[in-house]
C-alpha cells in the first residue's frame, strides 16, 4: 500500500530529527534564493544539481543500507547532480516529443503529464474547457506515457548512483536485467506505490490553504516529503535488486 511507502520516507526524513531541521532550514533559504529572480536561469540550474545531486545521495544510502538521510556531501553532490541532469533530460526530452504529437493530435496545449497529475486545478480546467472524450483520451494516453518512461528512469537514476557513470544510467540491457531479477511484477507493483503516493501527498498538499510564512514551510515540507517518497522509492527498489543479486551469484558460485 502506498501507506507504507509514505510512513517510510517520513520516518527516514525524521529518524535524526536535528538533521532533518538542518536540511529544512537549508531548503527554506533556497526557496527564498529562487523569489529573486533569476534572468539566465543559471541560479536554478546550480539549485537542480545539488537537489538531484542529493537524491542520488539518498538512493545510494538507501542500497547501502542506510535508514536516515544521508550527510551533505557538495563534492560528490555536484558529480551526481550534473550526471543526473544530464539523465533526467534525455528522459524528458524524448518523453516531451511523443507528448507533442499526443497534444497535437487532440489539439490541446502542450503539457506536462506530471502537472495534470499532481495538479488537480489544471487537471480540471482542462477537463471543463474540453470535449470529453477527446480529454479522456488525452489524459489516458499522457499517463500511459509518463508511466513507462518514469518506469525506466527510476532504475536508470538507481543504476547512476549504485555506479556513479552515465554509462550505468543508458545501460538498457542492464536495466531490463534489473527488472527480470526483481520481478516485473513486484517492480511494477512498488513503482505504481511511490507514484500514488506522490499524487496522494500532492493532493495534500494542494489541499491546505494557509498564508505566509505557513505557506512556504508548509510547501518546503511536503516537497522533502515527496522527494524523499521518489528517491527513497528507487533506492528500495534497486536495493531488491543487488540483494537478489547476490544471492543469485552466490548460487552460482556454488
Amino acid at each position: 500500500m502506498p501507506k507504507d511507502v509514505i510512513t517510510g520516507s517520513f520516518k527516514y526524513a525524521t529518524k535524526n530529527i536535528y538533521f532533518f531541521l538542518f536540511v529544512f532550514l537549508l531548503m527554506f533559504l533556497i526557496s527564498l534564493s529562487l523569489n529573486f529572480g533569476d534572468k539566465f536561469g543559471i541560479w536554478n540550474f546550480i539549485v537542480s544539481i545539488f537537489i538531484i545531486g542529493y537524491g542520488l545521495l539518498v538512493i545510494k544510502d538507501v542500497i547501502d543500507g542506510g535508514t536516515r538521510l544521508p550527510k551533505i556531501r557538495p563534492k560528490e553532490m555536484i558529480v551526481l547532480g550534473i550526471k543526473g541532469n544530464i539523465v533526467l533530460m534525455f528522459y524528458i526530452f524524448v518523453q516531451g516529443l511523443i507528448l507533442i504529437t499526443i497534444s497535437t493530435l487532440f489539439n490541446f496545449p502542450e503539457f506536462d503529464i506530471e502537472d495534470l497529475l499532481l495538479n488537480l486545478q489544471e487537471t480540471i480546467h482542462l477537463a471543463s474547457t474540453h470535449d470529453p472524450t477527446s480529454f479522456a483520451l488525452f489524459f489516458v494516453l499522457g499517463c500511459i506515457v509518463f508511466y513507462i518512461f518514469t518506469f525506466f528512469l527510476e532504475l536508470a537514476l538507481a543504476q547512476l548512483a549504485d555506479g556513479g557513470t552515465l554509462r550505468n544510467a543508458f545501460n538498457f540491457p542492464k536495466i531490463k536485467h534489473a527488472i527480470d531479477i526483481i520481478g516485473w511484477k513486484n517492480f511494477t507493483i512498488d513503482y505504481t506505490k511511490i507514484i500514488l503516493s506522490l499524487i496522494i501527498i500532492s493532493i495534500l498538499n494542494n489541499a491546505i490553504d494557509t498564508y505566509w510564512p505557513i505557506d512556504i514551510l508548509l510547501q518546503i515540507l511536503f516537497f522533502m516529503w515527496m522527494f524523499l517518497i521518489e528517491f527513497r522509492g528507487m533506492g528500495v527498489i534497486y536495493k531488491e535488486y543487488t540483494d537478489k543479486k547476490i544471492e543469485f551469484d552466490q548460487k552460482n558460485k556454488k
